[in-house]
């Protein structure tokens, strides 16, 4: 999944819908802005941010997973954090736990 954040970005129609527009101008309704106010823009900032947060999410854990010995080690390999982040790839396809 090679996608860089300019790729996505927020749209407000005339009827105060707020779409997400990823690639190929595929556009995901997030909601209106009557509706659900302010919610329709934190959502649509986490989709466009995403694909940041993934890249940085991969190259964190690969850094993490490579460390071998030391406290560092391990205490990211009991942690809460491991797991979450490991958890959070699975669901997209990244990893298995």
């Amino acid at each position: 999944m090679e996608q860089t954040q300019a790729e996505w970005r927020e749209e407000i129609d005339n009827a105060g819908d707020v779409w997400v527009v990823g690639p190929g101008d595929h556009r995901y309704f997030i909601g209106n802005l009557e509706e659900t106010c302010k919610i329709c823009h934190e959502h649509a900032r986490l989709f466009v941010g995403a694909p940041g947060l993934h890249r940085s999410l991969l190259t964190l854990v690969d850094m993490l997973e490579h460390i071998e010995t030391g406290l560092l080690s391990e205490l990211w390999q009991g942690s809460l954090m491991r797991k979450e982040a490991m958890d959070a790839l699975a669901r997209v396809g990244e990893v298995t736990t």
